[in-house]
Formats: C-alpha cells, sequence, structure tokens
C-alpha cells in the first residue's frame, strides 16, 4: 500500500482533516492541555502539551507519511481543532492497520470526532485495508463507544497489555471493524 496516495485534505459536512502542519502545534498542544484529565493514563501524549513538543510531534508525523496516515480534523465553520487521528501499524499482508484518535475534549458529545473517524475508516478502505482495530484503555469509556459508533466491535481483552502513565500494566480492550463488502475492489 502506497499511504502518500492518501488525500491530503477530506472534507465532510461538518469538518475539514488536513495533513500534519507544525502550525497547528499551538492548537494541539492546547487542545491536550484542555484534554488532560481524560488522557491522564495514556502514556506520551501528556508531553505535547508543550507547543515545541507538540511541533515536533507534527513534524514527525510529516516524516513518517510512508507508515502512518496522521490527520488534524478541524471544524469547517469555525476553524476551530477537533482531534488528531491516524491510521498506523499497518501490515500490507492482512492488510489491516490500526485507528488512533486523541480529541479535544471541549468539543467531544457533538458527534464531530465520530465524523472524524469515519472519515479516517474511509481512507483506510480506500487504501486497500480489509480490517482497521483500535485499542483502548478499559478506563476509557469515551474512546471505547467512539470505536462502537464507528461500527467496531469488540474482539477481545489484551491482559496486562502495556503500562500507563503512571507505570501500571493495564489491560487493552481490541475492537475492530472489517472492511464493508460493498467497498471491496474487483
Amino acid at each position: 500500500m502506497n499511504l502518500r496516495e492518501a488525500p491530503e485534505s477530506v472534507l465532510t459536512p461538518r469538518l475539514e482533516l488536513r495533513v500534519s502542519d507544525p502550525a497547528f502545534a499551538p492548537q494541539f498542544a492546547d487542545a491536550l492541555a484542555a484534554s488532560r484529565d481524560d488522557l491522564f493514563f495514556v502514556p506520551g501524549w501528556l508531553r505535547a502539551v508543550d507547543v515545541e513538543v507538540a511541533t515536533a510531534s507534527l513534524r514527525r508525523s510529516l516524516e513518517l507519511a510512508d507508515v502512518d496516515v496522521v490527520r488534524h480534523a478541524f471544524e469547517r465553520d469555525t476553524g476551530r481543532y477537533v482531534a488528531r487521528l491516524d491510521l498506523h501499524s499497518w501490515d500490507d499482508e492482512a492488510p489491516r492497520c490500526e485507528l488512533g484518535y486523541v480529541a479535544d475534549s471541549r468539543v467531544t458529545g457533538r458527534g464531530l470526532v465520530t465524523e472524524a473517524a469515519r472519515a479516517m475508516l474511509d481512507i483506510a478502505w480506500e487504501l486497500g485495508a480489509q480490517r482497521v482495530q483500535a485499542m483502548c484503555d478499559p478506563r476509557n469509556e469515551p474512546s471505547i463507544r467512539l470505536a462502537e459508533r464507528v461500527g467496531m466491535q469488540h474482539e477481545g481483552v489484551l491482559r496486562r497489555w502495556e503500562r500507563d502513565a503512571a507505570g501500571e500494566l493495564v489491560d487493552q480492550v481490541v475492537l475492530a471493524a472489517l472492511r464493508p463488502v460493498d467497498t471491496l475492489r474487483p
């Protein structure tokens, strides 16, 4: 799969998803800072509340465009930052990938992140993925509900899978969606 074939910009009814740009760093860092209480268990993201760290993260996502598809969602009518979403851990043999997302908690509850996640699934299907999965900390109920809203089904729990920000071993809930039959290429 050539991930560089992913569209740089995608319009949905209320959002524009754009390829990473270091210019987004202040908005990204602000969204993470505002969402700190919701991200307490997610290792790594809390460091990006610093604009310099956020800038480096966005630059890195551009460098990794051959292995990850990263997009940032903005409201079309206001330009407000909504979320960072990515398709990562690609396996061309299967073919599959994983959907990741981190949203500004101030805009949740309006379906915006769900709309963005559906757009990312469409990108995955267009790139040829047959399966997209999400892995969520079981304490992160909003993340699990988002995966369910975009059509992912629970497949199981990976017990003591990774360490959280506090260094504790935690489980990961695995959810996945399979490519809809009507989008299969001949």
